[in-house]
């Protein structure tokens, strides 16, 4: 399953992003806005939108889960990462590892990243 693909099976807004690269980097920058704005558990996406702290995410498609916490949504955006498998995910980190708030989400769905035999949990 893609990542888009995955993110629309979940009912989420699903950013504009071309590959498991650019879906990295949308939500490492998600990441930072949210920590930026204060980083507030119950911070929804609708209030992370409305002081333009991110773009990448269709403001119509937002109002319909304008109440989904910002938390919620990266963890939903790095399970749908996960979703295109433990393989594509070692290549892309070989190349562009990511961000500790990255791995531990990874680690507690069940993916090891740091063995050359790992598999999800």
């Amino acid at each position: 399953m893609s990542f888009s693909d995955c993110m629309q099976s979940s009912g989420l807004p699903v950013p504009s992003v071309d590959g498991l690269n650019e879906a990295k980097e949308f939500i490492e920058n998600l990441h930072q806005a949210w920590e930026a704005a204060g980083g507030e558990v119950e911070m929804t996406l609708a209030a992370l939108l409305a002081v333009g702290a991110v773009t990448g995410i269709d403001e119509e498609a937002v109002a319909a889960v304008a109440a989904v916490t910002v938390s919620a949504y990266i963890g939903a955006c790095i399970g749908c990462l996960a979703a295109a498998g433990i393989e594509a995910l070692k290549d892309l980190f070989a190349s562009n590892p990511p961000q500790d708030f990255m791995s531990q989400q990874l680690a507690s769905l069940g993916f090891d990243l740091s063995s050359s035999d790992t598999a999800a949990a």
